[in-house]
């Protein structure tokens, strides 16, 4: 397996990781309408959750965006 996507699994693996935390954070509170202070934990966390899906979905875009760019200009100096 090549260096990139080594590099880029092992950041997968971070985000995932991250992910599970906050999911699991949000899994452990008690939620009611009456805590507002648990409301705002909970959108905290839902936050953060969202922040570490958009950073795992970030890196495979550049990655994939990366090959294609590279793929395009080697399809271009063979032709």
């Amino acid at each position: 397996m090549n260096g990139t996507i080594q590099r880029l699994r092992a950041e997968i693996r971070f985000d995932r990781e991250a992910l599970a935390r906050r999911v699991e954070e949000l899994r452990n509170l008690k939620l009611s309408s009456r805590d507002p202070a648990g409301s705002a934990q909970a959108a905290v966390a839902l936050h953060h959750a969202y922040g570490s899906v958009e950073a795992l979905m970030e890196r495979i875009a550049r990655e994939i965006d990366g090959f294609l760019a590279q793929t395009a200009e080697q399809a271009r100096d063979d032709g």
